[in-house]
């Protein structure tokens, strides 16, 4: 006899998770130019500030824009900057250094300019030592800025160069350990940085997987890890298309989400980066099924609520999008459920992702045409997506939907806790599932009134691996799937 519970949730295990939060989706003002494969910034006045990247026809854009109240203004800038650095420096303005030429032909230029947010003016600084497209930087503790990485180009991959806002010139550092293409660069409270990711300059193969430090005192690199994480490989991590310290959060923390993927697995990581320790950490991972595959566009950092929220598409036709938020606070992950079909021949793939103050995601750019044309393509488009509170807590606790939220800790050892809301009266039933769809426990069935509970699942006398739990009140029915690991 067939076990439809057995069914449902092996089918949950290749599907999305639930989705708690509510977004609404629109198709926005359009850019004044297309571009893509830009950098896009939330400055501090609130405004938007997209900058470079390439045009139609893969032309090297020398022009950035502004986004305010819906509207985009252009302003023009000194050098080309297509996939060259852009970094926040101390005094609040920012370096643009390097960035391919047209056809992306590198390693392009060794330009720099400065930005200066108050009074939206580019003043030209010295050159680099090199040409660099591909490279990224960050602002060390003396004030000072690292840029490493390019493309192509072995002189320009194989050494970084440190640049002095004070004098305005870059001076070559030794070379790196592992020469590397679009790696990311993020600094260490101790007055250095690390650099990783990346790979080969030209063929693209393979992607490192070592991390190393660059020491401010001595001038110098040093491997400081040969993987991300212990025991881990198949990391693809490349530079961004934002600053740095647009996904640190308030506890001075980074934040990345990465793919992984080797023969045995395909997944999503979302890592930490403690640049006190200058360690790395597993917050949550999600694995991409064979048979019904997603992939993640870009990320944001909400640094009030800390919440790291995540665009994702489906590769429908038209293409399909949907917003999934990580809780940095429990570790908890929740995935779209609702997609929103974007316009026909629309990829937003190599776009820009901002938080604006009033809760509303703004991503600009990406293509038309994939494949070959991919880079001869870009669109002007762009994406609002209104973030909705659903959940109004008050000395009353007011509740007006049912909610089961991700359990905590996730992964557990070996006991987590599963939290669930109800806005009416109701008889609460949840139960656990091993991966089988056999039923484990059963954890609550009892009339409840409106309000929030908690409760704990002891897993001890159970074996490593994932589990699923159901949750049924009324109509409203979801499962979610957690982790033990011992």
């Amino acid at each position: 006899m067939k076990n439809p519970i057995r069914n449902f949730i092996i089918l949950c295990s290749f599907l999305l998770l639930s989705n708690t939060l509510l977004a609404q989706f629109q198709i926005g003002s359009s850019m004044i130019q297309a571009r893509m494969s830009h950098y896009q910034v939330l400055l501090n006045d609130g405004t938007i500030w997209v900058v470079g990247g390439h045009g139609i026809g893969f032309t090297a854009l020398n022009t950035a824009e502004l986004y305010e109240n819906g509207k985009f203004t252009l302003q023009n800038m000194h050098y080309f900057h297509d996939n060259g650095a852009l970094v926040k420096m101390k005094d609040g303005k920012f370096l643009i250094a390097g960035g391919a030429e047209d056809l992306g032909v590198a390693p392009g230029y060794n330009t720099a300019e400065i930005y200066d947010p108050i009074n939206k003016s580019f003043t030209v600084t010295g050159s680099m030592n090199y040409s660099r497209a591909g490279c990224y930087g960050t602002v060390l503790k003396s004030g000072k800025v690292l840029i490493a990485g390019s493309w192509y180009d072995n002189n320009s991959l194989t050494y970084a160069e440190i640049y002095d806002p004070a004098s305005g010139t870059f001076v070559s550092t030794p070379a790196l350990v592992v020469p590397r293409a679009y790696p990311m660069v993020l600094s260490t409270n101790d007055g250095g940085a690390v650099v990783f990711g990346g790979y080969e300059g030209f063929s693209a193969n393979p992607y490192y997987q070592s991390v190393e430090y660059y020491d401010a005192d001595t001038d110098s690199f040093k491997i400081l890890n040969d993987k991300i994480l212990p025991n881990e490989e198949g990391y693809y991590i490349v530079s961004g298309r934002t600053i740095n310290d647009a996904f640190k959060t308030s506890e001075g923390k980074y934040i990345l989400g990465v793919y992984r993927k080797t023969d045995a697995v395909k997944e999503y990581v979302f890592l930490s980066f403690d640049p006190e320790s200058k360690i790395f950490s597993s917050i949550y991972r999600e694995s991409v099924p064979q048979d019904n595959p997603f992939y993640l566009v870009g990320s944001v950092l909400d640094k009030v609520n800390n919440i790291y929220y995540s665009v994702w598409k489906l590769p429908t036709t038209p293409i399909k999008i949907g917003l999934g938020h990580l809780d940095l606070t429990s570790n908890s992950m929740t995935m779209p459920e609702q997609w929103f079909e974007l316009p026909e021949n629309y990829y937003p793939d190599y776009s820009g992702l901002s938080l604006l103050n009033n809760k509303t995601i703004v991503m600009t750019g990406g293509f038309s045409s994939p494949g070959y044309n991919t880079n001869f393509s870009p669109i002007d488009s762009t994406i609002t997506i209104e973030l909705t509170t659903t959940d109004v807590k008050t000395d009353n606790l007011v509740i007006n939907k049912f909610e089961l939220s991700q359990n905590y800790p996730n992964p557990f050892n070996p006991t987590t806790v599963i939290s669930y809301s109800i806005p009416k009266s109701s008889h609460v039933l949840v139960k656990v599932y091993d991966v089988l769809g056999r039923e484990v426990e059963t954890l609550v069935s009892k009339n409840q009134e409106v309000g929030s509970y908690k409760v704990t699942f002891d897993a001890s006398s159970l074996s490593s691996g994932i589990y699923f739990y159901k949750m049924s009140a009324g109509e409203y029915t979801s499962i979610k799937k957690m982790m033990l690991i011992k």
